[in-house]
């Protein structure tokens, strides 16, 4: 910054400090991400604990309450990953181009959501169903609490709470699968102008 005027350098200065505070916060995010992943294993040892070592008959529509669990841990890992993107968003599309006006020396930084995006060092198919799996964690618990519940409840007579348990589960179940499609941070951020991409090639 030795070749900027005072009051640019200090601007870049702001910005700098900005970025390393949306930084931490972004890390923050993911760390809550690991915490959730983790209560979800504890939801499962907690549904094969209500499997193997009660008697399912008479904790059977216990079951059913899993999959919201699951569904509600979803909606939270769904949330910091929300937040993330937006985050990383407003890096990408506002800071870094402030900086760059700023600097206006032909140099371009903060280019891993560009990186991201036309990278062929990692096949981005592969990325981005790599990224959907980790949902694999909230649904397929889910899909497994319900179908245990159906198999042990064949010929059992059907309680009005036990009817209104497996329609929620199953509708929470669906938007969650819903939501693999419409959350991902693997494709990286558009850019909302021109993107330079210096040595990036597009594919």
């Amino acid at each position: 910054m030795k070749n900027l005027s005072d009051g640019k350098a200090t601007i870049v200065e702001i910005i700098l400090a900005e970025y390393n505070v949306l930084r931490d916060e972004i890390y923050l995010y993911h760390e809550q991400q690991k915490h959730i992943m983790n209560f979800v294993l504890l939801a499962i040892l907690g549904m094969f604990a209500v499997i193997t070592v009660t008697e399912i008959s008479d904790f059977l529509f216990c079951l059913l309450f899993f999959p919201l669990i699951y569904s509600g841990l979803a909606i939270l890992y769904a949330d910091r990953t929300i937040r993330i993107i937006r985050l990383a968003d407003y890096i990408h599309n506002h800071l870094r181009k402030n900086i760059l006006k700023l600097i206006d020396d032909g140099v371009n930084i903060w280019q891993w959501e560009i990186y991201k995006r036309h990278t062929k060092v990692v096949n981005r198919k592969l990325a981005l169903f790599l990224d959907r799996g980790r949902w694999i964690i909230f649904i397929l618990p889910s899909i497994f609490s319900i179908l245990t519940f159906l198999f042990f409840h064949i010929g059992l007579t059907w309680l009005n709470y036990e009817i209104f348990l497996t329609i929620l589960s199953i509708v929470t179940v669906s938007l969650t699968i819903v939501m693999t499609f419409i959350v991902e941070e693997t494709k990286g951020i558009k850019d909302t102008a021109s993107e330079n991409l210096n040595n990036y090639d597009k594919t």
